[in-house]
């Protein structure tokens, strides 16, 4: 069994979780902006 790489601290872990929860919330909320804000007049 090949052995799976860990992060090197607990703060490393936690930046990580912080980043990607926040560019999901980019990923999903940005569509929803465009379209309140007129479409792809808003860019």
């Amino acid at each position: 069994m090949k052995k799976t790489k860990n992060f090197a601290s607990r703060w490393g872990f936690i930046l990580a979780s912080v980043g990607s929860a926040v560019g999901m919330a980019n990923v999903w909320g940005f569509p929803n902006k465009l379209g309140s804000n007129g479409g792809v007049r808003f860019c």
